[in-house]
């Protein structure tokens, strides 16, 4: 998939991602509180004002392809259906640092979770793959949404979507 400017700013960016949470919710794929979604930004986005709380955060895998790019994921515990009316108490942004192994967890005052999602590690592998591919084959088509693990396309950008259903 290749996005061309003008980049989608960070309230749109919030509110696709709401409306993604609240698609995979009403087609059933995100039961309770399971399901996770992030997205990877790869040009420049300044989360501050709307996630003024910054902490320092070892990443859990090395990720050296999101390298100083963005991921907004949400937190551990968090409901799809929830991320629309609240995109800063439900999700938080994580600027992956220079080494591509720390970041900053940006994050809100009205945060309702303690950790990012559980599948953090996923989140930032299938990213980094996703960027790495896209090196050696620029301009390839989105993967489509799997049962389980696929792409959700989020204002023209590839988001990591993650649910557990009940037909598992």
């Amino acid at each position: 998939m290749t996005l061309s400017e003008p980049f989608p700013d960070l309230p749109e960016l919030l509110a696709s991602i709401g409306e993604g949470g609240r698609r995979v919710a009403d087609i059933g794929a995100g039961e309770g509180a399971a399901g996770n979604i992030s997205v990877y930004v790869g040009w420049p986005l300044d989360p501050r004002r709307q996630f003024p709380v910054a902490e320092p955060i070892e990443l859990p895998d090395p990720a050296p392809h999101l390298a100083g790019g963005l991921v907004i994921v949400t937190g551990s515990g968090r409901r799809l259906r929830d991320i629309a009316a609240d995109p800063a108490a439900n999700l938080g942004v994580v600027r992956v640092g220079p080494d591509g192994a720390s970041g900053t967890l940006h994050s809100s005052s009205r945060r309702l979770f303690e950790r990012l999602t559980s599948e953090w590690n996923s989140h930032l592998a299938v990213h980094d793959d996703d960027r790495a591919d896209q090196r050696v084959r620029p301009g390839r088509a989105a993967p489509q949404l799997g049962e389980l693990h696929g792409a959700l396309e989020v204002a023209g950008v590839v988001a990591h979507v993650i649910a557990s259903t009940s037909t598992r």
